[in-house]
């Protein structure tokens, strides 16, 4: 992981990480296996600049504090 800086639960127990050095969101199952990653660095719907914060809320999108775009973004996804 290239600078990892926060991290949320997921719905089933799994792990998402904002890795600000790569500019993406992290996937992992409770046991710590990787299931995928989202993003890049861009500033297209999906891509990051320097993600610092992540969130998932009660209907399981996750909340990505994109920092260096200035903005919040919001994912849905078919969680894994």
């Amino acid at each position: 992981m290239n600078y990892p800086y926060d991290l949320a639960v997921g719905p089933h127990g799994q792990i998402v990480v904002a890795e600000y050095g790569a500019n993406r969101i992290q996937i992992f199952s409770p046991e710590g296996a990787s299931l995928g990653a989202i993003g890049g660095p861009g500033s297209a719907p999906g891509e990051f600049a320097s993600p610092w914060g992540v969130a998932v809320d009660r209907d399981g999108a996750i909340w990505v504090a994109d920092t260096l775009n200035h903005r919040m973004q919001a994912l849905r996804i078919a969680w894994p």
